[in-house]
């Protein structure tokens, strides 16, 4: 690490070996440190601080209780891993593969499903005398993204050696015992770690807001702009790690775009769905019997946002608005009527731009195009949340920051700005979490139906996006 700062520190590795090679001497070790000297220096954060911009973080310790299912994979795994021999990782990669296998158990119960899938493939295989198989770090990399950051440390696949028959009996009984595990992962329904994320990524906003900080909020409700077609929890989690994210795939995604994850970033971890596949227990031929494709549950995967990649520029993409309103305010007409709901444009209402009255709108005329569609949007969202059993559970203060929430989302994802400043959405909320949790759903559900309806472009793009690869 020395030779990076100061090639010349200490002469080449041959040298380096010969003067330091014995540092159990105290002399050779006070030697070491001398030398040392004038290159480390030992500075504080708060030392730093006019040259780094560090992030504002707050720590928090979330503590979740496993179920007895989860109990037993995790402790049958790990006393899978401590045998002495194991026929799924060779022996010059155990180490890696060992931790690899860790890292995804410790991910979740569902995140690890796959890769015992494909290390009972491969012992399979590999009894049945297949052609060879791919690099064990390959097929592993379906499962755990991050494994590119330790392809330089990998070894050579151990050469194949003809099976013995005690060797197949071994090979047999490891077998039966990965599909048992991951009968086991398969079968597990409840996520505790993930739910105690999502616990405590509401924990941060809550406590973010308390301090005082309510851009923080606005940094949530752009993610939603950004990120609308995501689940309402992985916005959150996408938000809670990297409030500047703007674009995130997964590491084969960005690669298929000609694009790298650069070297030491670190990923966003959000939820991909498990999806099995069941045959039709009511179909009596197995020929045309087309597996039923089923959720299994959630994994832990990590993705990344596009500032943390590099290489080819990404295509710009059409149909986008940006600053301008386009067709997307007669889109959102039709829409409202659709529904239903009478819009009509009137001066009575001045000065409120628009009014809502359970089944009909009331604009005022004369606006801007983007005034007009920021406005219908507003009064939309009412009619949407507020017009029924929702109105007697919130204040008048909720309601219209839900409102002008949406309003900020979906405009944000089409590219027009809001004028609604970062303080006026702390009103969503008044010292309760589930609350504020409640309004978010709400505000991200309803701007992603408004959106669906008026932009199905922004949508369908986004749900190639979201699919995680």
């Amino acid at each position: 690490m020395v030779s990076f700062i100061d090639e010349h520190a200490f002469g080449d590795l041959k040298s380096f070996r010969e003067q330091f090679a014995n540092l159990a001497q105290d002399e050779v070790f006070q030697t070491l440190k001398d030398r040392l000297k004038p290159i480390c220096c030992r500075t504080l954060r708060r030392q730093v601080t006019a040259y780094i911009p560090f992030t504002k973080r707050f720590p928090l310790v979330e503590e979740f209780t496993p179920e007895e299912s989860e109990d037993r994979l995790y402790d049958a795994v790990s006393e899978y891993l401590r045998r002495d021999n194991l026929q799924a990782l060779p022996a010059s990669q155990r180490s890696l593969m060992t931790l690899v296998l860790r890292k995804l158990l410790a991910s979740s119960t569902f995140a690890i499903a796959g890769a015992l899938e494909t290390l009972s493939n491969r012992l399979k295989a590999k009894l049945k005398k297949h052609a060879p198989q791919p690099p064990l770090e390959e097929e592993l990399g379906q499962e755990y993204e991050a494994l590119n950051e330790t392809v330089d440390e990998w070894s050579e696949d151990d050469a194949e050696q003809p099976l013995a028959d005690d060797a197949r009996a071994a090979l047999e009984r490891e077998i039966a015992d990965l599909d048992s595990f991951t009968q086991l992962a398969q079968s597990i329904n409840y996520n505790a770690k993930g739910r105690a994320l999502l616990k405590a990524s509401i924990d941060t906003l809550v406590k973010s807001l308390e301090a005082g900080h309510s851009d923080v909020l606005s940094s949530y409700l752009t993610a939603m702009a950004q990120f609308h077609n995501y689940s309402f929890q992985n916005i959150l989690l996408i938000a809670s790690q990297r409030p500047t994210a703007t674009k995130v795939a997964g590491i084969r995604t960005w690669n298929e775009l000609g694009r790298r994850v650069r070297r030491g970033e670190k990923g966003i971890m959000i939820f991909a769905p498990l999806i099995g596949y069941k045959r039709n227990a009511n179909e009596p031929d197995a020929r045309t019997d087309k597996p039923e494709p089923r959720l299994v549950g959630f994994r832990s995967v990590y993705v990344f946002d596009v500032e943390q990649t590099e290489g080819e520029e990404l295509p710009e993409l059409g149909n986008t608005v940006t600053g301008e309103v386009g067709d997307k305010l007669d889109r959102l007409i039709g829409f409202t009527e659709a529904q239903t709901i009478k819009l009509e444009f009137s001066d009575a209402i001045a000065p409120a731009r628009g009014m809502s009255y359970g089944g009909l709108i009331r604009i005022l005329p004369e606006l801007e195009e983007s005034e007009t569609f920021a406005t219908l949007i507003h009064e939309l969202a009412h009619e949407m949340l507020h017009k029924a059993e929702r109105r007697t559970m919130t204040t008048p203060a909720v309601r219209e920051t839900e409102a002008e929430a949406v309003a900020f989302v979906v405009c944000h994802a089409l590219g027009l700005e809001t004028g609604t400043g970062s303080s006026d959405y702390i009103q969503l909320y008044h010292g309760d979490a589930n609350l504020l949790k409640e309004s978010l759903e709400v505000v991200q559900r309803t701007s992603n139906v408004i959106l669906g309806a008026i932009s199905p472009e922004v949508t369908n793009r986004q749900k190639s996006d979201a699919e995680v690869r």
